[in-house]
């Protein structure tokens, strides 16, 4: 009979596996870290002495404790479809890192062997669980400002990146490390059926040979547009959110405060089409309208804890926050753009 606690293994002791995984792991009522695996000796020392754990060099011998039920993959990218196989192989239920794997192909034949052997499975996009976004959404369906036909993403910053985030022989780049989250929430506005996609790629200030630059551009069938700015050689640090409908604009400067513009349309006086070629004294058309704006913070108790949806799944049978066809939506999104892009445009710094 299983305990209580999920038993729960970390395979990936890196930026994500140890600073988000194993902490929270570690903080949360209804679960037990188990074990963890990395190659590098220093850190299953850090984990001995931090969380009091089992600890492997080998993932494989992580996923043969007999008590574990539950398998978090936050090795780098490259390595996720042959881990994930192997839990699957032995039915541990598996939380995935962003992206799921390198390519659609993969990631596939993960979500479908783990759904034949009835193994449970969902991936950590935290931007789509934060208060901030999930506040956004909240208020675009609404309907306070209309219909909305155009929502833009920004996220810029200046950074030579030289670790294996740079390289594509390790699935890197910016469209598979923040282009998965923002690609995510692109999904879950738009919908999961995408029409058209245009996609550029570019390599500008990173070391490696992956993308640091790029820009997506995609519609769903009604024609709602996702406009995306992916910038991490550019001295501009602007962080953008914002959608524009019919009747005004939500903006979100930061991920705190939410800008609602919103307009009067009492305020429009009447006015007719006038179709003469010649324009009255030569004057460009110009309106009158009164607009009411309003700034609100963003209420924290928007956001989904991630493993206390996890635990909810496991031991009470709930549907996860994110489901895998969201996930695979994302992969077939992000191998359009590879596909739509055709190369990587090389304007070295």
């Amino acid at each position: 009979m299983k305990s209580k606690k999920i038993q729960i293994g970390v395979i990936g002791l890196g930026r994500i596996g140890w600073s988000y995984h194993c902490k929270n792991i570690m903080k949360h009522k209804h679960f037990n870290l188990l074990a963890v695996a990395d190659p590098v000796e220093e850190r299953l020392l850090e984990a001995k002495n931090d969380f009091h754990c089992q600890t492997f060099k080998d993932y494989k011998k992580l996923l043969d404790c007999p008590d574990l039920e539950a398998v978090v993959i936050a090795s780098p990218t490259h390595l996720h479809k042959i881990m994930a196989l192997e839990a699957i192989k032995r039915g541990i239920h598996l939380i995935m890192e962003k992206p799921i794997a390198g390519n659609l192909k993969d990631a596939k034949e993960i979500i479908q062997k783990a759904k034949r052997k009835k193994v449970f499975l969902t991936t950590y996009q935290p931007h789509r669980l934060e208060a901030y976004f999930q506040h956004f959404s909240k208020i675009l369906s609404s309907g306070i400002i209309g219909e909305v036909y155009h929502i833009k993403f920004g996220r810029y910053r200046f950074v030579r990146r030289n670790d294996w985030q740079s390289l594509l022989k390790y699935d890197g780049g910016q469209l598979s490390n923040t282009g998965a989250h923002v690609l995510d929430q692109v999904i879950s506005l738009l919908g999961p059926d995408i029409k058209d996609c245009f996609c550029q790629l570019r390599l500008v200030a990173a070391l490696g040979d992956a993308d640091d630059v790029l820009k997506i551009l995609a519609t769903n069938k009604k024609g709602l547009l996702a406009e995306v700015d992916i910038n991490m050689a550019t001295l501009n640090d602007d962080y953008l959110m914002e959608a524009i409908g019919t009747e005004g604009t939500v903006k979100m400067p930061n991920n705190k405060i939410i800008e609602i513009k919103k307009l009067n349309k009492k305020s429009l006086k009447p006015i007719k089409l006038v179709s003469a070629m010649a324009s009255e004294d030569r004057k460009y058309p110009k309106d009158e309208y009164k607009t009411t704006q309003k700034n609100i913070q963003v209420k924290s108790s928007y956001s989904v804890n991630f493993y206390d949806d996890i635990y909810q799944c496991l031991r009470k049978g709930k549907e996860p926050f994110i489901k895998p066809e969201q996930t695979l939506a994302v992969m077939s999104l992000m191998e359009r753009c590879k596909l739509e892009s055709k190369k990587i445009i090389h304007s070295k710094l």
